[in-house]
């Protein structure tokens, strides 16, 4: 159920954010997780996006691995980005910053910045949208100078089926100062790894829909009580997105890799336990073993595939059996794990 913020009274901001605490508690209760060992973060869309809400510019504008990296080269090209920004991640964030092109989804840890992009006028449309707020409960993340976030990343953009890229295993990338406008914003985001994108499970994220007609009165208020307004949030505008977006469709060369399969298979089951509490908290017999049918699909054919690829390879197929052993092992855990719990909460 979407919650709705309608009113245009004077304390329709701080309704707001009392009920951002609430939802706060509720997802740590419902994902059964510590205020230790989890991170709030916030997304503000000044309307309803439908089937592309959530997910990022990349996915939208449709681009390919091969544009992606041709982008990265694009930006250096142009001198968008100097040598102090040679990581694909960093890149990444470049393109993000000055071309709203990448595979981050732009999340703030600050409630006030999600508030104020939720409540843009969207001037145009002639008709009047509603905006929403995202608040996420996220129990994994990574600082954006992980050496592991960057060879993840390196290895993903090889594309070449020698890594073991798990769609569902999406990364939250906590905040950093690469360029003002993040700082500013207190930014971070969610890295989606595969080429097939999959998205947010739910259970990670609750909406507050804000009506249209409070829009106003809560840019009002962000300015007076809190000095958010546009100048704070962009300290600068850029000029140089189309030129770079000219070269983008050209062709690119490929690479090959291998990155950590086991650390993979860890954070895959990680999440998926999340979403059977979740679900198996709702009693909702049918969704949570949907869901553990569905991952347990999913994880063996990325497996097989990378099978497949590395043959030849003694060493990496006696990890992967090893792999393939445990995961068997932790699926038949989690099913008797699900059972119990369903059967637990139906009493």
């Amino acid at each position: 159920m979407i919650e709705t913020v309608e009113t245009e009274s004077e304390d329709t901001l701080f309704k707001l954010l009392n009920r951002v605490e609430q939802i706060t508690s509720e997802l740590r209760t419902s994902l059964k997780v510590s205020e230790e060992n989890s991170i709030i973060a916030f997304r503000g869309e000044p309307q309803d996006y439908g089937e592309t809400k959530l997910l990022p510019s990349l996915y939208r504008k449709k681009l390919s691995v091969i544009q992606e990296k041709k982008l990265f080269e694009l930006l250096k090209d142009y001198n968008v980005i100097g040598n102090e920004e040679m990581s694909n991640l960093q890149k990444a964030i470049a393109a993000q910053h000055y071309l709203a092109t990448s595979r981050l989804l732009d999340i703030s840890f600050n409630v006030l910045v999600a508030i104020y992009f939720a409540t843009s006028s969207n001037e145009e449309y002639k008709e009047k949208r509603d905006g929403y707020l995202y608040i996420f409960c996220l129990p994994q993340y990574f600082s954006p100078s992980s050496k592991y976030i960057e060879q993840y990343y390196d290895n993903m953009l090889l594309e070449n089926n020698r890594q073991f890229i798990l769609k569902k295993n999406f990364k939250v990338i906590t905040h950093g100062y690469f360029n003002e406008r993040v700082k500013l914003q207190r930014g971070g985001f969610i890295f989606f790894p595969a080429s097939n994108i999959t998205r947010i499970p739910e259970c990670f994220y609750k909406k507050v829909k804000i009506h249209h007609e409070a829009k106003k009165i809560i840019r009002k208020q962000l300015t007076e009580f809190f000095s958010i307004y546009e100048s704070s949030i962009f300290p600068e505008k850029d000029k140089t997105s189309e030129v770079i977006f000219e070269g983008v469709d050209k062709k690119n060369k490929d690479y090959n890799s291998l990155h950590s399969i086991n650390f993979e298979r860890e954070i895959y089951f990680d999440n998926l336990k999340y979403e059977l509490d979740y679900y198996s908290s709702n009693k909702n017999k049918t969704e949570t073993m949907r869901i553990l049918r569905k991952y347990e699909q999913d994880f063996f054919t990325s497996l097989n595939g990378l099978e497949k690829q590395v043959s030849n390879d003694e060493e990496t197929c006696k990890t992967l059996t090893v792999v393939r052993a445990r995961a068997k092992h932790d699926f038949e855990n989690l099913k008797n794990y699900a059972k119990k719990e369903l059967e637990y909460v139906s009493r």
